[in-house]
């Protein structure tokens, strides 16, 4: 093993596993599906996910798998072993992207390509996430990858791996894991021109289409009969369908949202989107897998901007190889700068505006948040960027080009160790449901109407509903005292029945609703 290859791993582990331990379960799809593994493993169920005992259908549950094998390696569902494989699919996608890069670009693209990964916005914060987009932005850059060895090869283990990887995808996100690989292999086709019935043929896309349909269809076949069709036609049409077509939870965005959301998660980097891409355009023909990573990165950011749902996740499949656009270029800048694109210092003032904005920005964002003004100074630590930002401008003026990629690497990598030990466990002991646990844990729970999802992770058991008045009403005849969980645009029964008082209000953390939490005396 050489010295690159060691550096990116070590690194690899260190911004992937940062504090995964130290921060609580609370975002809404990580309290949501951490608690979909534990009840499944608690009933011994393989087949059917649950969150509150209730059927979700959100997603396939390869990634609940993982997790349930992680509470039972790691002593039961905690923040550690809930994130623990989402941060080791953070890993092998790294090493996955450096070992390709190094074989068809060379050590130091490949190198460059894998410190973009690590020190850029996104994927260090998904690959810390409990939620499934862990485990499909790993087997949809190996399903990508591998297919387009296979087209070149024609090697059975590359064809074994390739569509094994998107079966499996299919278990994590259903037809999605189709969609982009497929995609991308076809528009790679096309920049290489081989789009010719021949090349597709020799892609066996029948037999890989068996194989994904061995490995993914059992499941879904069970789940069909368990739930008596429920979950599959909640999972394909709404979930799905529904997502593409309509806008659903709030998450909607204007048509090609998709592209500044990619721009934003690839920074400090993405800046010299418009050389980069330059650069791959002309470098298409000479090198195959340059090709490939422009036709896979551009098509998935793409076929996103047509969404009418969109979340920040959705074009991170995107990521990596985007990434090896920006190693490649910026490989080529060190190396030979004087033949190399144009707009550097643009680019880097351009990054430096950006950087110096962002602690003005986020000091007055969490000044007018009232539930965390308190912590508003933690928008300081935004300088990390602002001083790289400087000093690589500094090294770009001088045309030393490689410690003025570096010094944007550094500023990344230093940004998000400081973000995940010193910034958001602060932030995060301000949500509500941390900060009420003295109140609602080692008693009677209920919630009615809406509730914040982390309740039922941290509770650690299922949380009844009451769904009507009248179900309130017959529980206060009960015998014991008891806790109501609800949000403030649920609460107008409750507030309005003297019988009920009101312990705790706090707006919740990264959302506009306000958790309320009500004690019944008897």
């Amino acid at each position: 093993m050489n010295t690159k290859f060691l550096i990116i791993a070590a690194l690899s582990i260190v911004v992937f596993y940062a504090n995964i331990w130290g921060n609580s379960i609370y975002i809404l799809d990580e309290a949501k599906n951490a608690t979909c593994a534990r009840e499944m493993l608690h009933r011994g169920d393989i087949i059917v996910p649950t969150f509150n005992d209730e059927l979700r259908t959100d997603k396939p549950p390869l990634h609940y798998y993982f997790m349930m094998l992680s509470y039972t390696l790691f002593g039961g569902a905690n923040p550690f072993s809930a994130r623990f494989f989402s941060a080791l699919m953070g890993v092998f996608t790294v090493m996955l992207v450096f070992m390709i890069g190094k074989r068809e670009l060379g050590e130091r693209s490949a190198f460059y390509a894998s410190l973009v990964m690590l020190a850029s916005l996104q994927l260090p914060l998904q690959f810390h996430l409990a939620v499934p987009d862990p485990y499909l932005i790993f087997l949809v850059t190996a399903a990508t990858f591998y297919l387009y060895r296979y087209n070149r090869t024609e090697k059975w283990i590359h064809f074994i791996i390739g569509y094994g990887a998107v079966g499996l995808g299919v278990l994590v996100k259903g037809p999605v894991a189709i969609v982009l690989p497929g995609l991308s292999i076809f528009v790679y086709l096309i920049l290489s021109k081989q789009l010719k019935w021949s090349a597709i043929w020799r892609m066996r896309p029948l037999l890989g289409a068996l194989l994904i349909l061995i490995i993914a269809v059992p499941w879904y076949f069970m789940v069909y009969q368990a739930t008596d069709g429920q979950w599959i036609e909640a999972f394909f049409f709404k979930h799905n369908i529904g997502r593409y077509t309509s806008t659903m939870e709030g998450h909607g965005g204007l048509p090609l949202l998709a592209i500044p959301v990619a721009l934003l998660s690839l920074l400090p980097f993405s800046t010299f989107i418009i050389q980069v891409l330059k650069n791959a355009w002309k470098s298409r023909y000479a090198n195959p897998l340059i090709s490939l990573a422009l036709a896979a990165g551009c098509s998935t950011v793409l076929f996103f901007s047509f969404s009418q749902t969109i979340l920040p996740s959705y074009i991170s499949p995107a990521l990596p190889f985007l990434s090896l656009l920006f190693g490649y270029y910026f490989d080529q800048l060190v190396t030979n700068y004087s033949a190399s694109l144009k707009g550097v210092k643009s680019s880097v003032l351009v990054f430096a505006f950006i950087a110096i904005s962002l602690p003005v920005a986020g000091y007055l964002a969490m000044k007018n948040d009232q539930s965390i003004a308190d912590l508003k100074l933690l928008s300081l630590w935004l300088l990390v960027f602002s001083f790289g930002a400087v000093i690589a401008m500094i090294f770009a003026f001088k045309k030393d080009y490689k410690r003025m990629f570096m010094s944007l690497v550094i500023s990344g990598l230093l940004w998000f160790q400081a973000f995940n030990y010193l910034i958001f466990p602060k932030l995060d002991a301000k949500n509500p449901v941390l900060a009420s646990e003295d109140i609602w844990q080692q008693k009677e729970v209920y919630y009615y109407g809406r509730m914040n999802a982390s309740f039922v992770f941290n509770a650690q058991k299922i949380i009844p509903p009451i769904n009507s008045t009248a179900d309130l009403q017959r529980l206060k005849q009960g015998p014991e005292s008891f806790i109501i969980l609800t949000r403030k645009d649920q609460a107008t029964d409750l507030l309005t029945d003297q019988d009920f008082q009101l312990v705790f209000q706090q707006k919740d953390l990264f959302e506009n609703h306000t958790t309320m939490i009500f004690e019944f005396k008897n």
